[in-house]
């Protein structure tokens, strides 16, 4: 079983291991060195090609936003969007090319499509954010478990930007289908019921000190969050709860609603990784649910749950 305390070391390191582990991994079953310019390049694997896809999907989505802040640096959403695609990139290793420095003669290196579309606009950058999203859902099911909430935290990420862009830039955007039910199900194990009991405790402290005329929002998702936790229970989740959750230790402007959104988010998608394809799909659009102003998904960052 996972640990509650494993719920922020889930995340590649450095980006490469993801690329190293999927493509270079496979040259080296090949007998084949990254160095040997007469060397046949192999087969890639179905999970590689989906890789391959969705850093082509990230790199057209960084030159699209980089050549829009650079036509219009008085919107700033263009700048974030950018960024976050340089962190989409690193994630998961970029685009791989057999011969980076340029091919040998006699051979080729394979065609990528990176380069920002004709015509690109605030609205069909914000299209690209959710296909982003969709391919790394997709991606998530070929990639082996361990690395499934890497995917799964680019596909929150990238939803969570589109719908703080689109009101700016055009477009629509949304969270999906949020269905606690259905999130708790596909998430469901003891870590997880311990974290989502934690969570709920500190939204509720932090909602108590709302006026009342001003808390219909966060009690609706504390309520949200107990019957994510009902759910689990139901799936057969064993309950390891235990009176109050001591309450994190906060510095620098931290909450208890951030800390417990960001704890709540990486046990999810965590757990998400066990799941199947339309169950990471409920627990992404579940987890973006929970972030219900600008600044809550601002604080996300680009890479929901990696601490």
């Amino acid at each position: 079983m996972q640990h509650a305390d494993r719920d922020t070391r889930w995340m590649l390191a450095g980006g490469a291991v993801l690329a190293i582990a999927v493509v270079c991994g496979s040259l080296a079953l090949a007998g084949v060195r990254l160095d040997d310019r007469d060397a046949a390049v192999p087969a890639a694997s179905a999970g590689e090609r989906a890789r391959q896809g969705l850093a082509e999907k990230v790199a057209r989505l960084r030159a699209s936003a980089s050549a829009l802040q650079t036509a219009h640096p008085e919107v700033p959403q263009y700048a974030t969007i950018a960024d976050r695609a340089k962190a989409y990139s690193a994630a998961v290793g970029g685009v791989w090319r057999p011969w980076p420095s340029g091919a040998p003669s006699g051979r080729t290196n394979p065609p990528v499509a990176t380069a920002a579309p004709v015509g690109v606009d605030g609205a069909s950058l914000v299209a690209q954010l959710q296909d982003v999203s969709a391919s790394a859902l997709a991606a998530s099911s070929k990639a082996p478990e361990g690395d499934r909430a890497s995917y799964a935290s680019i596909a929150l990420g990238s939803r969570l930007t589109a719908i703080d862009a689109s009101p700016v830039l055009g477009g629509r955007a949304s969270c999906g289908t949020a269905d606690p039910a259905a999130a708790g199900s596909s998430a469901a194990n003891g870590d997880s019921v311990r974290v989502a009991e934690a969570a709920r405790q500190w939204l509720q402290t932090d909602a108590a000190q709302l006026a009342p005329a001003q808390r219909s929002r966060q009690t609706a998702r504390i309520e949200s969050v107990a019957r994510l936790q009902s759910s689990m229970l139901a799936a057969g989740a064993p309950d390891g709860r235990s009176g109050p959750a001591a309450p994190p230790a906060l510095s620098g402007g931290a909450t208890l609603t951030g800390r417990a959104l960001s704890a709540l988010t990486a046990q999810l998608l965590l757990a998400s990784s066990k799941a199947d394809a339309s169950g990471r799909e409920a627990v992404v659009a579940y987890a973006c649910s929970l972030y219900l102003t600008p600044a809550e998904r601002a604080s996300a960052g680009a890479l929901p749950g990696s601490g």
